[in-house]
């Protein structure tokens, strides 16, 4: 039965660094995605700047989309961190107090069972922080732009 239990620990465990390898590359589009858009934004804020001043709604609708798409960038950037996450596998090293104990198999399938669930419950922990990440610079990237139209607007 251990036996079992530590085979479908292990494909958990796979299935979470699978499933943090989308959440990497999807988080990086987003970074990529809103860093394009205050670049742009920058661009068009000193544009505007330099032709109908500061005090024009474009320059501070542009501006505004400068802020909010940077911060819709740093917030996706940092939920990529991989903090707090396991990897598949374990180092050689780990098992050195095990072999000279000269432990059995049965003692190391259920402690391996236990690391298993730690390692599980932690990357859990892990993956939905960094989903919220995700979702929360994605609610920014969708936001900036009606905020900077409104205050564009307000602003005329």
């Amino acid at each position: 039965m251990l036996k079992t239990i530590v085979e479908q620990g292990e494909k958990r465990l796979e299935a979470q660094c699978t499933f943090a390898d989308a959440q990497d590359e999807r988080g990086g589009g987003l970074v990529n995605a809103a860093a394009a858009l205050a670049a742009a934004s920058v661009a068009l804020a000193a544009g505007a700047a330099s032709v109908k001043g500061l005090n024009d709604p474009l320059t501070t609708g542009a501006a505004v989309g400068t802020i909010g798409f940077t911060a819709a960038a740093a917030i996706a950037l940092w939920g990529l961190r991989s903090t707090s996450f396991h990897s598949c596998g374990w180092f050689p090293n780990d098992f050195a107090q095990d072999i000279r104990d000269r432990r059995g198999e049965k003692d190391l399938l259920a402690d391996f069972a236990l690391e298993l669930q730690h390692r599980l419950s932690e990357n859990k922990t892990a993956l939905d922080k960094r989903g919220d990440f995700y979702n929360a610079g994605t609610i920014a990237l969708l936001v900036t732009p009606v905020v900077a139209l409104l205050l564009a607007f307000l602003s005329a």
